[in-house]
């Protein structure tokens, strides 16, 4: 895509005023609703990082669906480390919630005993 090509840092001020211009011109009554929709379209793609909404997918290599599937694998893997890893960490810190703190004795006024030995 051409977009892609032009999109670049360097040219990223006058890329904003084209699409500022865009974005204006797709509102404007003066305008055919053919154009409206076809700058509205460029203004997509260009949010969406020039990756069309209706690529087509063309067939893979096997090495490249094995590939694929490594790296799929590996950030399951590295997500149910964090999991693992935050839950740890959670209960470290004292995760349980108000009322689950089940060994400590009550006196009976209904106050958490610090020390496990109940007042009088």
């Amino acid at each position: 895509m051409v977009g892609q090509l032009l999109d670049t840092p360097k040219a990223r001020t006058h890329i904003d005023v084209y699409f500022m211009r865009m974005k204006e011109l797709g509102k404007s009554l003066n305008v055919s609703s053919h154009m409206q929709f076809m700058l509205q379209d460029v203004i997509v793609l260009c949010d969406r990082k020039w990756v069309s909404r209706n690529t087509v997918a063309v067939p893979m290599m096997i090495a490249a669906v094995h590939e694929l599937l490594m790296l799929q694998a590996t950030k399951e893997k590295a997500a149910a480390e964090k999991e693992s890893f935050n839950h740890q960490i959670s209960m470290s810190c004292g995760g349980f919630r108000r009322g689950d703190n089940w060994n400590q004795e009550h006196s009976p006024d209904g106050w958490a005993v610090a020390g496990g030995s109940s007042v009088p």
